[in-house]
This record gives C-alpha cells, structure tokens and sequence, in this order.
C-alpha cells in the first residue's frame, strides 16, 4: 500500500485552497463589474429620460458652434426650436451662431424671443447691444448696454462698451464716467484703458474748438 508523504499532502490541499480563492475572486469581479455595468447603464438612462430632445439638440448645437460648425449648428438650433419654441437658451444661441454667420436681423429676431421668455439674463441683453453696436445703431445699442448693467453692474465689458457708444454719441462725460467704473472692476482692462484715453482727447479737442 502506497502511502504520501506529508509534503504532498500538504502541497495537495494548497492547490484546492488557491483554486478556490481564484474561483472566489472571479465571482466576486464579476459581480463588481457587473455592479459598474448596471450604473452605468442606469445613469446613462436617467441622463436621456432627463433631457428632453430640444435640450439634447440644444446641446449638441453647443458643440458644432464650438468646433466652427456653425451652418451644422443652425440646422440643430431650428430643428430644436420647431420642437419647443418657448426654449430661451436655444433662441439666444441661435441667435449667436446667426450673427456668427452675419445674419443680423434674423439674429435680432431669436434674441428678443429668448427676452420674452426670460428677460432676467444680461448675456442676452448683452448679445442685443452688440448687434446694435456692430450695425451702426448707436442708441439702441446704450439702451441694451444700459439694460445689462441694470441685471449685472459687474459686467465691464458692457461698462467699456457702453462708454465706447457714448463716445460715438459726443457725450464725452458720461463715456469717461462708464470707463473708469469698467477700470475700477477690472484694473487690467486695456481696451478700458484705450477708450478712455481716446475719449480724453476727443473730449479736449471737443472743448478746445469750442472756447
């Protein structure tokens, strides 16, 4: 009768342990991974239940704008807006890429639209003025600069542009007065800077051909 030495007995019963602890192992990560799969799937589901079609068109209209697909991005904002027209962000950002793209009224169009729905957002307002400002509308673009500082007295680029289309009106004190509230928010502000020293000397030359 053949009998085992201890060792082999001992190296016998270790195998079974380690393939155990392995058979255990790929239980337990596979439950883990399929754990990670069904949150994710889960979360993936939650996201598109939550987002509406409008919103993930929104979105993706986002995005062409953001890699210069702005004819791309036009054809995603109106699809969007035929679905929901009461959809504030995509007017106002159909109304970005349109003067993008130097449609101007069509632009104005969408961005009125999107104040009509929420007129508590300075970006829009903002967008307006610079419309009005790009198309030689000096006093409806201070009105709308106007309008965004009312909704955000921090914006100093509407603060600078506003003292910009003063100049442009010859009211040379109101300009220096927005200016230099623009350089107090922001001291670096270079264009400030150069408006202001601009409307310094038109103001002096201004006051000079008069005496």
């Amino acid at each position: 009768m053949d009998v085992f030495p201890d060792s082999f007995l001992f190296l016998f019963v270790l195998g079974d342990i380690m393939l155990l602890c392995c058979i255990l192992f790929l239980f337990t990560f596979g439950l883990l991974l399929f754990g990670i799969i069904c949150i994710f799937v889960t979360d993936c589901s939650l996201i598109f239940h939550t987002l509406t079609l409008p919103e993930l068109l929104n979105n993706l209209g986002k995005s062409q704008i953001e890699l210069n697909q702005f004819d791309e991005a036009v054809e995603t904002f109106k699809k969007s807006k035929e679905i929901n027209s009461k959809n504030y962000d995509t007017l106002f950002n159909l109304g970005v890429v349109l003067f993008e793209k130097g449609f101007y009224d069509e632009a104005l169009d969408n961005y009125l639209d999107a104040i009509q729905i929420n007129n508590k957002l300075d970006k829009i307002y903002y967008n307006v003025a610079i419309l009005f400002s790009k198309t030689g509308r000096s006093k409806e673009a201070i009105t709308y600069f106007e309008k965004t500082i009312n909704l955000n007295n921090n914006h100093t680029k509407a603060l600078n542009n506003l003292g910009s289309e003063y100049i442009n009106e010859s009211k040379y004190e109101l300009a220096l007065y927005y200016l230099n509230l623009a350089i107090k928010l922001e001291p670096n502000y270079s264009k400030a800077y150069n408006n202001l020293g601009f409307a310094f000397k038109i103001s002096f030359k201004s006051k000079s051909n008069s005496d």
